[in-house]
């Protein structure tokens, strides 16, 4: 004997039903006009595309119960730009919302989803997703007097990554400027002090400072949003500042400390004036987006993360590459 959804709800409501529905593991809900030519839970699709105008007209006018959740709904709700006639019933509407939510499923994620994008999408919702987006987009079939637009989530977080590496051509193209101002910057017009290495070394710092962040970062958990496109940007701003400020105090020295000591001895002395410098601005960056990465808002803790991490390494990195002998190590923490 087939009983209904409508017979099964009143008769175990509101315990177990209520508990049985809420523990599922898959969920879905559609909300929609259609709902008035369900019954008992379920859709004829045969039946509801041999109606007339004014059979559907007639329906929207007197029913206003749910036939798919056998529940009182105001249908109104769902029908924009709706055109009355002089006895104020419903002749006809311009525009209809079609809503359907879906809640992930629990259990299938555990076993095949993962976490992307800051959501969680199991792989039933992803196909599903997909499908819809497949149908709905193909308006090849739709009547020439009818136009739909559609929100898929999938969808929006598709036209994103599509955006978040458009520019990796644009970041190449910049990192390649910024290499050859800072030659020109620090260096000289000429085969012995042109410091071309010195400047691919402070590149490279950043870089490896990027790649830092964003591998520490990925194993903890924090996803990837196209907003973190700008992170290369910011991360070399900081970077080539740091490396500015110790050329900047190694150019201040005298010419009698210079010349004293080995390399050893003079980027000690370099380090002793540029730590203090460098360390400031690095932990102000670094407790800055520290701070921001505590927000409720996960794209924006996301990306404060990113550079939190970034702005550390590559601090890191550079007072590295300075630091590599005993005797600069100790004059650098004797300047701070």
């Amino acid at each position: 004997m087939k009983i209904s959804a409508e017979e099964v709800s009143r008769k175990f409501y509101p315990e177990p039903y209520c508990q049985f529905v809420q523990s599922a593991p898959s969920v879905c809900m559609e909300d929609s006009i259609l709902e008035l030519f369900a019954e008992d839970g379920e859709f004829d699709t045969e039946k509801i595309s041999e109606l007339s105008d004014e059979a559907i007209i007639e329906v929207v006018n007197t029913r206003t119960k749910s036939g798919l959740f056998n529940m009182e709904k105001d249908f109104t709700q769902k029908l924009s730009e709706v055109r009355y006639n002089s006895s104020g019933h419903i002749v006809g509407a311009g525009v209809a919302t079609l809503t359907w939510v879906a809640k992930v499923n629990l259990e299938a994620l555990k076993r095949f989803g993962s976490v992307q994008r800051g959501e969680a999408l199991d792989k039933f919702t992803s196909e599903f997703e997909s499908g819809m987006i497949e149908v709905l987009t193909d308006r090849s079939h739709q009547p020439e007097n009818v136009t739909t637009f559609t929100f898929v989530a999938k969808e929006f977080f598709q036209a994103l990554e599509s955006q978040a590496f458009k520019d990796a051509g644009m970041l190449l193209v910049g990192y390649l400027i910024v290499f050859i101002y800072v030659i020109i910057m620090i260096g000289r017009f000429s085969f012995v002090q042109q410091r071309f290495f010195l400047s691919l070394g402070g590149i490279l710092g950043v870089i490896m400072g990027i790649i830092v962040s964003y591998g520490v970062c990925s194993a903890i958990g924090f996803w990837y949003s196209p907003a973190h496109t700008v992170i290369p940007f910011l991360m070399l701003g900081i970077g080539i500042d740091d490396m500015f400020v110790i050329i900047q105090c190694r150019n201040t020295l005298s010419q009698e400390q210079l010349s004293s000591g080995g390399v050893a001895e003079r980027l000690g002395r370099t380090m002793e004036h540029a730590g203090v410098a460098i360390t400031i601005t690095s932990l102000t960056n670094f407790m800055a987006f520290g701070i921001g990465s505590t927000t409720q808002m996960p794209a924006l803790r996301s990306f404060c993360m990113y550079a939190a991490i970034g702005i550390l390494s590559i601090f890191f990195f550079q007072v590295l590459h300075s630091v590599s002998h005993k005797h600069c190590v100790d004059n650098f923490l004797s300047s701070l």
